[in-house]
């Protein structure tokens, strides 16, 4: 629910991740994946999200065939379209993976479900985290603010605690190397009060008790009838415009009510308001529909004014620019932290959210970072016809 997920990551979340089996593609599927992206959360969601194909062992080792199936089912099925479109038409956003029942008796078990681990857990490390800001929706900003001092004194204890735990394990490698135990470490008998390991225990005691803290106000916050309340309300908002937008007698609109049905009971909607604006659309569903985020048209315009701006303020070529933003220096590529630096200098009032939107069209190949190959199409497809109509 809504309520929860803002309780659980008040910070925001970093991936977002559609899971989905490797089998036909209901319209109860899409269903429940526009309800969510799109109306519960917003579209702001969709910088964050990954789609995670499963029961895809052909695929999840041979990235070739993977993109080829990509391509052939958005060919065929507009169900699948959809859903690469909302991931920017990126074929590097869908990771496969191959999770066998750990009963069976097919071959390599273990093996292929460490594979499967390791694909997720190389998403997470390549994620653009300095580019793509954390998704937060106006739930967990909520919680955040009323949350502020617990995070605060948690975050503080935490730097404190990790502070410590550097300087110990920098002493201990002093200490294998010379064979030299420090005079304050030797005391035998003595309390010994202000040494490094008696601070850091107290720090790791602290730094718990700031836990418990965070913990005790979250469940406070989780029982606020005013917060519950909100949620509540945003929830029916989304609701309503979803079965406004959907109402009718064709298979999606029939598709959409199913889905609804099924999520009621888990989201405590009042299914009766829903039908009835369903029905007849009120004001309510005029103000939240007046209220939802910007399309994606508008969103596109904006893009393009950006873009139009970084155009005009350049007259490097796209490989001389990469050269003086240090691509060829390191890892021979530009960082998430130079493009969002970069992005900034000629356009100071761009949001976080515009950055992560273009660095997708620039990170093709979804590692990470931006080769000159990637360099060079993101001018010539997107900064390049900028200007035009």
């Amino acid at each position: 629910s809504i309520r929860d997920v803002a309780l659980s990551a008040p910070n925001g979340v970093d991936c977002l991740l559609y899971v989905m089996r490797n089998a036909r593609i209901t319209d109860d599927a899409i269903a429940r994946l526009i309800y969510v992206t799109e109306y519960l959360w917003g579209d702001e969601s969709m910088l964050n999200l990954y789609i995670v194909v499963t029961y895809a062992s052909k695929y999840a080792n041979n990235r070739q065939e993977a993109d080829d199936w990509i391509k052939r089912q958005v060919e065929i099925n507009w169900r699948f379209k959809h859903i690469y479109s909302i991931v920017g038409c990126n074929p590097h956003r869908f990771i496969f993976v191959d999770n066998p029942d750990l009963e069976s008796v097919e071959p390599r078990v273990d093996e292929r479900r460490r594979n499967s681990r390791d694909s997720l857990y190389k998403l997470f490390c390549n994620h653009p985290r300095d580019a793509v800001p954390p998704f937060t929706q106006a739930m967990m900003k909520q919680v955040a603010e009323l949350t502020k001092n617990e995070r605060v004194e948690l975050e503080k204890k935490e730097k404190e605690l990790r502070g410590l735990e550097a300087t110990v394990t920098a002493k201990g490698k002093k200490t294998s190397v010379t064979g030299v135990v420090p005079a304050e470490e030797k005391r035998s008998g003595s309390k010994e009060h202000n040494t490094p390991s008696h601070n850091l225990r107290q720090a790791k005691e602290d730094y718990k008790k700031a836990q418990i803290a965070m913990q005790a106000r979250l469940k406070e916050v989780k029982s606020n009838k005013d917060f519950q309340a909100a949620a509540q309300q945003h929830a029916e908002a989304a609701t309503d415009r979803f079965l406004t937008d959907f109402k009718g007698e064709t298979e999606k609109a029939k598709a959409a009510s199913r889905m609804l049905s099924s999520l009621s009971k888990r989201l405590n909607l009042n299914s009766q308001a829903a039908a009835k604006a369903a029905a007849k659309p009120g004001k309510a569903a005029a103000k939240a529909k007046a209220a939802a985020a910007p399309s994606a048209a508008a969103t596109e315009e904006q893009l393009k004014a950006i873009l139009n701006k970084v155009r005009k303020a350049n007259t490097e070529t796209p490989a001389a620019l990469f050269r003086s933003l240090g691509g060829w220096t390191g890892a021979g590529a530009i960082s998430p932290m130079i493009f969002t630096s970069f992005m900034l200098k000629h356009v100071p009032d761009i949001t976080q959210q515009q950055i992560g939107a273009l660095w997708w069209r620039a990170d093709t190949n979804n590692d990470g970072q931006v080769d000159l190959n990637e360099f060079k199409d993101f001018f010539a497809k997107y900064v390049e016809t900028s200007g035009s109509n």
